[in-house]
């Protein structure tokens, strides 16, 4: 559901927790959070507000019929929906949503100028060099598979659900406001599929197995700093922790839905990556050459 408020319009995209995909909003939610925690600033802002359900449906109103069956069916009815849903001393149900920035001048990252070269992955593992007419866009991707492996996003991949703001190579017709101001960067929307599952996502190049151990070995150093910062460790308070930092600034009522054991696993995941580096990458290579990418 797309959001319009004042003249010229702010815009927001909000998410419902729905069938099949309850967690949605949240994920968004805390999406955002991590975010910022590690430093990476590529989530549009998103927050957690509440909104009359008859302004959600007077949304939908101006589509299709099928799409009010819809939410009817898979939201306002649906059992595990329902407990989100309250109603107010005048008989008007409200609903909890994420709302998130909408942005402009955003496209396909692979359509974009901060497009990563063909052979990305092993750039990642130190096959190839980092030159600086890739440095930018691999410092990108870096980011991507960092942040969808610590919140276990499972629909994202270099082509899908990957989008880039500015960096605009062929039919740019945008009126000037509407342009990026700086450069292209990736923007990290749509993490609705996060936090369902515990391992790392089975496609992201930080995930290890069994019988197949990760490569991956190049980072940006400040976000490799603050996930370093950010770690468990003995005699480190909680509240100094990834962990401790979502409990203290996420709303409470997230954590009733994406229950404790599911959001602590994206401290456990971002603990991986610290030990993974200290113990695989630093000593195969310079510290300089694994913490390679600076902020732009």
């Amino acid at each position: 559901v797309k959001y319009r408020h004042g003249n010229p319009p702010l815009q927001a995209i909000m998410k419902i927790a729905q069938k099949k995909f309850l967690f949605e909003p949240y994920a968004e939610l805390l999406g955002f959070h991590i975010d910022r925690l590690i430093g990476m600033k590529r989530v549009p802002p998103t927050a957690w507000v509440e909104l009359p359900i008859p302004w959600i449906q007077g949304s939908v109103s101006i589509m299709p019929p099928f799409y009010m069956q819809w939410l009817q069916l898979f939201v306002f009815e649906y059992p595990d929906c329902k407990s989100i849903i309250r109603t107010d001393k005048d008989g008007v149900k409200w609903m909890n949503l994420s709302a998130q920035l909408w942005m402009s001048d955003v496209r396909n990252a692979m359509e974009s100028s901060v497009a990563p070269p063909p052979r990305y992955r092993d750039y990642m593992s130190h096959h190839l060099e980092v030159t600086p007419e890739v440095n930018a866009s691999l410092a990108e991707v870096s980011d991507l598979f960092v942040f969808d492996y610590i919140i276990g996003n499972t629909d994202r991949g270099m082509s899908k659900n990957n989008y880039a703001v500015g960096g605009c190579k062929s039919n740019c017709h945008l009126p000037p406001e509407q342009v990026h101001k700086g450069p292209a960067q990736f923007l990290h929307i749509d993490q609705g599929s996060a936090f369902y599952k515990r391992p790392g996502p089975p496609n992201n190049p930080l995930t290890e197995t069994e019988h197949q151990s990760s490569k991956f070995c190049r980072f940006r150093k400040s976000v490799w700093q603050k996930m370093y910062d950010m770690r468990t460790m003995k005699g480190r308070p909680r509240a100094k922790t990834l962990w401790g930092r979502m409990k203290a600034e996420v709303p409470a009522d997230i954590f009733r839905h994406v229950k404790d054991s599911r959001a602590m696993a994206a401290q456990t995941r971002m603990d991986h990556i610290i030990t993974h580096t200290v113990e695989h990458c630093f000593p195969k290579a310079p510290k300089h050459e694994v913490l390679c990418f600076n902020d732009t």
